[in-house]
């Protein structure tokens, strides 16, 4: 098996029976989506209609660090706990009310950006599309969130452009590189 193939499942080289291994990948989902609880909680306000969490962090690293499927099904469940529990940004709103606020349109692409941002670990190892992934990662999130802001709540282009993209896009530059730092710093050293 090359590097690159063996990359992806890098924390599963424990190996075991395939119920062994299935366990382990239900317990990954499981600690994602509870970490993903815990990056909403951390919020920065930066002064517009939007907090900036750490969830795209949390988000990234599963996906990087236990594969795209992990990454996809963490915030699938993610997304099914934030019906019934308020797990969001918003400590009061909680399902479908949720979904229906100007950050339910961000939340709703995280499962297609953890498959995205996972999918990097076929590539062989190199910074730059580290770096370039990851902040295609967050662009993806953004321009949910554009969308949301313009077409479904009708907020004006220039409302939705400023709140929704440039308002976040240097939170996003920032958390892609320190991203990309520790995935290459720890990421690769525990592929090779």
């Amino acid at each position: 098996m090359t590097k690159s193939a063996s990359h992806q499942n890098t924390i599963f080289k424990a190996g075991g029976s395939p119920k062994v291994r299935t366990s382990w990948l239900v317990l990954c989902v499981c600690v994602s989506a509870m970490l993903m609880i815990f990056g909403a909680k951390l919020r920065y306000n930066i002064g517009g209609m939007l907090p900036i969490t750490f969830q795209s962090v949390v988000l990234c690293l599963s996906a990087l660090f236990c594969g795209r499927l992990v990454g996809f099904y963490a915030q699938v469940l993610y997304l099914f706990l934030g019906l019934f529990l308020p797990v969001f940004s918003s400590d009061v709103l909680s399902g479908v009310a949720f979904y229906q606020t100007v950050n339910g349109s961000f939340v709703l692409m995280f499962p297609l950006s953890a498959f995205f941002c996972g999918s990097y670990g076929h590539q062989k190892w190199h910074f730059i599309w580290l770096l370039g992934t990851v902040f295609c990662t967050h662009l993806l999130i953004l321009a949910a969130g554009f969308c949301g802001m313009f077409f479904i709540h009708k907020l004006g282009f220039e409302v939705a452009l400023q709140n929704a993209f440039i308002g976040l896009l240097p939170a996003a530059a920032f958390k892609s590189v320190c991203i990309a730092l520790f995935y290459g710093l720890f990421g690769y050293a525990n592929s090779r």
